[in-house]
């Protein structure tokens, strides 16, 4: 232990919480906060939710959504990318189809709708 180092200067209970300052820092430093925490409205850590399940789980349902999106048919499969993926607004979109922000709401609309179904019928087999 350094407690040969304590000059008096401050309380021992302030040294103390000066040296675990750092050595947090220093963990912080080997070991970066890993991204896939999630928090409550205090910030506080509530747990590691990525188990080998979940993360499979999420594999799989991102295979089955990109499987269903491919079977929709055009320009329903481009605005659904386009707004869900690229996360472009509607009077973007309906700009690059020469269209109307509100023909673009509609047919995004109609995607989903199709996507649905498209989903349910797969779960369905």
């Amino acid at each position: 232990m350094s407690i040969h180092r304590f000059q008096g200067k401050s309380k021992v209970k302030t040294w103390l919480f000066q040296i675990a300052k750092h050595v947090y820092y220093k963990h912080l430093k080997k070991n970066p906060f890993p991204s896939n925490l999630q928090f409550d409205d205090s910030g506080e850590s509530l747990a590691n939710l990525d188990t080998p399940e979940t993360i499979l789980q999420k594999k799989e349902d991102d295979m089955f959504l990109h499987f269903a999106i491919t079977e929709l048919k055009e320009p329903y499969k481009q605005v659904m990318v386009l707004r869900a993926f690229n996360e472009l607004s509607f009077k973007e979109i309906g700009d690059i189809f020469s269209n109307s922000e509100n023909w673009a709401r509609v047919t995004f609309y109609r995607a989903k709708l199709q996507l649905h179904d498209i989903l349910m019928r797969e779960v369905k087999k």
